[in-house]
């Protein structure tokens, strides 16, 4: 129940920011629920672990580090790092990096 009602607020939060023109990434993806959540243009997600869920569900899938993520500069609207940043070590090289 906590996990439901959690992810429909970060639902909330993200999609005024979503258009059906908007691309978005999520890096950090997981199994990608937000992303199938969002109506948008292009979803692709990025995870360092791959799962199986993504490969049928019309989200774009890149299993990498967000290091070494292959999209050039701004070729995202919205970048989201919902379930990334808890993991990370270098919370503040991971935001330079995306930044960039």
């Amino acid at each position: 129940m906590f996990k439901q009602s959690r992810r429909k607020q970060i639902l909330s939060l993200v999609q005024p920011f979503i258009s059906p023109q908007t691309e978005v990434l999520d890096v950090g993806c997981g199994d990608a629920w937000l992303l199938h959540g969002l109506k948008a243009k292009r979803r692709v997600g990025a995870d360092i672990q791959r799962h199986r869920r993504l490969s049928v569900q019309g989200i774009e899938f890149y299993q990498v580090s967000v290091y070494s993520l292959p999209f050039p500069s701004e070729s995202f609207d919205v970048v989201v790092l919902n379930s990334m940043v808890e993991h990370s070590l270098t919370l503040s090289s991971s935001i330079q990096w995306l930044s960039t």
